[in-house]
């Protein structure tokens, strides 16, 4: 039998967190993967063995969660007792929903059972979804925690918790440097260094001596392959622009080889 894989779109999981979504999207998301007939419909008892087997649900919250369901991941059960089946709606239904707000990212491709083995308690999987929003950016751009608050809707002790000793996230703390120095006396001397100041620091580089000031970390997602942007739903391609427009002026300029803020080098390092 070949592996199944889900696909996981940044933009949507943040609009799903948002929305306080994310039982009902996973067992959409594992319904719609296992459905082997893809014609959308799924027996009431498949719904009920996704819910306990995989998310840990039992009897009393399952039924509740498919009433809670119908008409934002499923159509109304029909059918007759013990026969029932739901009708999974579509991506693109589901898209049209959300209407996701967050700029564009490759989606990522995980195997269906390397996601079920992190089942079993939502909150594991909404910690996955978190971590793949905030690691959404392939050029391991800075990020603000702000910014994470903003696209999750969640509050900014959540977004932390969520994001240490994450499993699937490995955080990069990055500083700009400001200036460089000869000899360490001179980097003290700075104008720009502050000894009161928690997020200027001074850090020797080969036979340099840096006054770097701490920006926002990077987050960054290495354990999950991704598709190329054409891979993404049509319908989401066209939010694209939408959020193009709304965004300020660029913050940084990233190349393959540097990342710059304002002029100024960016230096990472692990936390």
């Amino acid at each position: 039998m070949m592996n199944k894989f889900v696909i996981l779109y940044p933009e949507i999981l943040s609009s799903v967190i948002k929305n306080k979504e994310e039982d009902l999207f996973s067992i959409w998301l594992i319904a719609k993967t296992l459905n082997s007939h893809k014609n959308g419909l799924v027996t009431y008892k498949d719904i009920i063995e996704i819910s306990k087997n995989y998310l840990g649900y039992n009897s009393n919250h399952i039924y509740k969660k498919i009433d809670k369901g119908v008409n934002l991941y499923w159509r109304e059960p029909s059918g007759t007792k013990g026969n029932m089946v739901l009708g999974l709606l579509s991506l693109d239904k589901i898209i049209q929903r959300l209407q996701p707000d967050i700029t564009k990212s490759k989606p990522f491709i995980i195997d269906l059972n390397y996601f079920l083995s992190y089942g079993s308690n939502v909150k594991n999987i909404k910690n996955l979804f978190i971590a793949l929003v905030a690691g959404r950016y392939e050029d391991k751009r800075p990020i603000s925690i702000q910014t994470l608050v903003n696209n999750l809707g969640l509050c900014e002790s959540s977004v932390r918790n969520a994001l240490k000793d994450n499993l699937y996230v490995n955080i990069k703390s990055n500083f700009m440097v400001l200036e460089e120095y000869n000899c360490i006396s001179e980097a003290f001397k700075s104008d720009y260094f502050n000894p009161n100041d928690k997020t200027i620091k001074i850090h020797k580089n080969e036979d340099k001596f840096q006054v770097l000031k701490q920006i926002s970390n990077s987050y960054i997602v290495n354990e999950f392959d991704r598709l190329p942007f054409k891979k993404r739903p049509k319908l989401l391609r066209k939010y694209d622009k939408l959020m193009l427009d709304k965004l300020n002026q660029k913050l940084y300029n990233i190349t393959d080889t540097s990342k710059t803020i304002n002029n100024h080098k960016i230096v990472s390092f692990n936390t």
